[in-house]
């Protein structure tokens, strides 16, 4: 609203242009008498910052000085012979690292800090001083300062990741541990000395540029000085000639100043009237808030978002019932101090609903008084977009999880067949070729030999293929059990009766005692005597000559367990549940025996079809024990879990058929 004003409203400014220029004349005798007064002021003043600046330089040189402390206790750490001394070096480096916090936080909010000089390495004298450093309140924190700040807390960290290394170092059982430690010690100690230079170069950025700053402090001092000698002289000077030509100009002023206040009356008018269609038509929610936390004022698209009718509804409620549900006592502007706030709230509308907005509050000064300025934007549509962005990308990285997983597995599948498959092709290849070519001169019994070597090969590749065969058929759920009701005994006695002449052979004995429990099982009882047959083949290999194999069955509520004991090599810790993944053998006995590593696999598809679980565990008294146990009752299987590779690999047109390699009938032992 415009204020109309009259001629007689412009004596007060005219007089008090008169009055201007009486004080300017008196200005000038009072200027030379405060010239000695403002210029001791000034020295104070630069005295004051002078001090500031070497408290400054002073706390930068604690930090180096406790920096390169922390490097030596560090150095000292790496090479520590007991645990102790990491212990009392680890504390020592704690003590330091605090120190420099403590310097920081001074740097930063301003204090004191007391510093300890030690004067011998016995810790019997100490020299204590107080550095007192006066932070101004509009002073901004340096960069050296936020740049230190997370490198101190990564340093400190890198100091206990190296502290647990050297007691790993020193807890180490063997020689290889030994080293092994060692090696990771040096290589913690040597990123943890490259963060304490990186530390290190903050922190002299913080001595070098505060003793560069007194420098240029003492040369901007004699400056100033000789400045103030100038601009004394020169403004008794000028403020004389100002004051012989004012008044000339008194009259010219009066005169453009009726002019301008009527010229100033009509552009705020027009700038009030301006701004306030502006505010309202803008799409943004624009509220102003009053220090005692009530809406001053709202515009058009504020009381839209809110759910209000009209202004009246709004003013004089508190913001924290209406534009975001913070604590009474959490207001970034009014109690936590932010000049500015920026950030995603809910609104609460009249109606009870929440609304994501997009908020920014800053404080303004209207009619004399500090209000907050409040703008937000409806976010709505953008955070439903994130969400599906969000979705879409998770289900992408899942599907791209998917897809390498099963590439991986085709690759490793290719690559095991192909090496399984070549070894007993080569063999057929080349034992044929050579009776081809000496097929005119060979005796018959080196015929014999060759003929003898082809088909021990194609025995060797015709087993290998049934049992991928097999193994695809498990995998993929495509195998049919047919289950019927046996005696489990009667099944383990004649896989060992079928095994006994190989274990005659070698002086083995198959130790089977009659089971004490009854061992009636409805399962598919060939796939049952395939898993025993299995697990006993492997004991029989990897079994020393004249040894003693063990089996036993047990039954514990509706479970029956079989468990195979051999005095072999054993199967260390960490792979007895790899030996029942394809193509995976123990590494005790990769240069043994050998296998093309299905069997075991195989064994673990058998199992899990009828519901049960098997596992391999080494004896109290050396070898390895596998068991399985399977449900008295087996039930119709589950849908069994993702192969490890895909069952349709067997029908990929670069592999091929087990009817295009074997054509012997009767391939299924």
């Amino acid at each position: 609203m415009g204020v109309s004003l009259d001629r007689e409203s412009f004596r007060e400014p005219i007089v008090k242009w008169v009055l201007l220029l009486v004080a300017l004349f008196f200005g000038a005798i009072l200027l030379l008498l405060a010239n000695s007064s403002a210029n001791e002021s000034y020295l104070r003043r630069h005295q004051a910052l002078v001090d500031q600046q070497r408290s400054k330089r002073d706390l930068g040189m604690v930090i180096e000085k406790n920096l390169m402390l922390v490097g030596y206790n560090l150095h000292e750490m790496a090479d520590a012979a007991d645990e102790r001394e990491v212990s009392f070096l680890q504390e020592d480096v704690r003590k330091e690292v605090t120190l420099i916090e403590q310097a920081m936080a001074v740097l930063s909010q301003g204090g004191e800090l007391e510093t300890r000089l030690l004067t011998n390495f016995g810790d019997v004298d100490e020299i204590r001083e107080r550095i007192a450093y006066s932070r101004p309140s509009d002073e901004g924190i340096t960069i050296e300062v936020i740049e230190l700040a997370p490198r101190v807390v990564n340093l400190q960290n890198q100091a206990k990741d190296l502290a647990r290394l050297v007691r790993q170092r020193l807890a180490a059982k063997s020689d290889g541990e030994s080293r092994e430690a060692r090696d990771d010690v040096d290589f913690r100690l040597k990123t943890t000395m490259a963060s304490l230079l990186r530390a290190r170069e903050t922190s002299n950025k913080i001595y070098y540029d505060t003793t560069r700053q007194l420098g240029v402090l003492e040369s901007v001092k004699r400056r100033a000085t000789e400045r103030l000698r100038w601009v004394t002289f020169l403004a008794t000077t000028v403020l004389t000639g100002f004051l012989v030509t004012a008044g000339a100009v008194t009259l010219w002023h009066v005169a453009r100043l009726l002019a301008t206040q009527r010229q100033a009356e009509d552009d705020l008018l027009r700038t009030t009237r301006t701004l306030q269609t502006i505010i309202e038509s803008v799409p943004l929610g624009i509220v102003i808030v009053g220090r005692d936390k009530r809406v001053r004022r709202a515009n058009q698209s504020a009381l839209r978002m809110m759910a209000y009718e009209s202004l009246d509804d709004i003013v004089g409620k508190r913001c924290h019932a209406t534009l975001c549900p913070a604590g009474r006592q959490s207001c970034p502007i009014l109690d936590l101090h932010q000049r500015i706030d920026t950030s995603e709230r809910i609104l609460i509308t009249n109606d009870k609903r929440q609304v994501p907005i997009l908020k920014t509050v800053i404080p303004i000064v209207i009619d004399d008084e500090e209000v907050l300025l409040e703008a937000f934007l409806d976010i709505t549509e953008r955070k439903r977009a994130e969400q599906e962005l969000k979705e879409y990308a998770e289900a992408l990285r899942q599907s791209n999880i998917k897809a390498e997983t099963a590439n991986a597995a085709k690759s490793e599948f290719l690559a095991n067949m192909s090496h399984e498959l070549r070894t007993p092709l080569h063999g057929i290849l080349s034992f044929a070729s050579f009776g081809l070519r000496k097929i005119e001169t060979a005796k018959p019994e080196s015929l014999r030999d060759y003929f003898k070597s082809i088909q021990q090969s194609g025995e060797v590749l015709l087993a290998l293929i049934t049992d991928l065969l097999d193994l695809a058929r498990l995998e993929s759920g495509k195998s049919v059990l047919e289950r019927e009701r046996f005696n489990l005994a009667d099944v383990i006695a004649g896989v060992v009766e079928e095994l006994r002449l190989v274990a005659t052979e070698r002086d083995l004995v198959i130790d089977f005692p009659t089971p004490d429990c009854d061992t009636i099982l409805v399962a598919d009882s060939a796939k049952v005597a395939q898993v025993v047959r299995n697990l006993l083949s492997n004991a029989l290999k990897f079994s020393p000559d004249g040894g003693t194999i063990l089996i036993e069955v047990a039954r514990r509520d509706a479970l029956l367990t079989v468990s195979v004991q051999d005095q072999g090599v054993g199967i260390p810790e960490q792979e007895l549940e790899a030996v029942f993944d394809k193509f995976i053998q123990s590494s005790k006995t990769k240069s043994g025996a050998g296998g093309t590593g299905l069997g075991l696999a195989i064994c673990r598809e058998i199992i899990h079809a009828h519901h049960g679980r098997i596992w391999a565990e080494n004896g109290l008294f050396g070898g390895a024990c596998f068991t399985f146990e399977v449900p008295v009752l087996a039930t119709e299987p589950e849908p069994t879990q993702t192969p490890a590779f895909p069952s349709n690999l067997l029908s990929d047109p670069a592999i091929p058929s087990a009817d295009a390699l074997v054509e012997t009938p009767g391939a299924s032992e």
